[in-house]
């Protein structure tokens, strides 16, 4: 799972359905509300189609975004 030899952990490129579960486990983690959520899930989706990022890549960014309108 991890590589120790570097200390870096793989980077990870998941399906959109894939992602979509993680988001859904990171946003119930982070305790997002409903309205929270579907901009998350929508910021998610948007990122994995702009481009090749990883998945903690898309995550942190989508989270921060949403984190970022709510102040």
């Amino acid at each position: 799972m991890f590589n120790f030899i570097d200390d870096r952990m793989p980077r990870k490129y998941s399906s959109k359905k894939e992602l979509k579960s993680l988001a859904m486990r990171f946003a119930e983690k982070n305790h997002l509300d409903c309205a929270g959520s579907e901009r998350f899930l929508i910021e998610v989706d948007r990122l994995k189609s702009c481009g090749n990022l990883t998945d903690c890549d898309i995550l942190v960014a989508a989270f921060q975004k949403i984190v970022e309108n709510t102040i």
